[in-house]
């Protein structure tokens, strides 16, 4: 798998069915990061020029191979840049 051999994560949560299946998940997962990588691209688009420096995670329900996600940017503000070409900080909330 791709993501795992990146981000280094081989947790056989990800990759072994037999061994996930005994988890208390019941089967493999996606991984959460891999999950949370989907607002890059949400965040670049919202906000043209904008820089995504941070953000928090709660994974509140696993994702399952196959499983549909949809992730949500909500802009909730943008300062003016100090000047010209300069980052535009903003805050967001996100969810998928």
């Amino acid at each position: 798998d791709a993501f795992s051999d990146v981000s280094g994560d081989h947790n056989p949560l990800h990759k072994d069915c037999e061994e996930a299946r005994s988890s208390r998940f019941g089967g493999p997962i996606a991984h959460g990061m891999l999950v949370g990588s989907l607002f890059t691209g949400l965040i670049g688009s919202s906000v043209p020029g904008s820089v995504y420096l941070s953000q928090d995670f709660k994974f509140t329900a696993p994702v399952r191979p196959g499983e549909p996600v949809t992730a949500h940017v909500e802009v909730l503000s943008v300062r003016s840049a100090s000047k010209e070409g300069a980052l535009r900080p903003c805050k967001m909330s996100t969810r998928a």
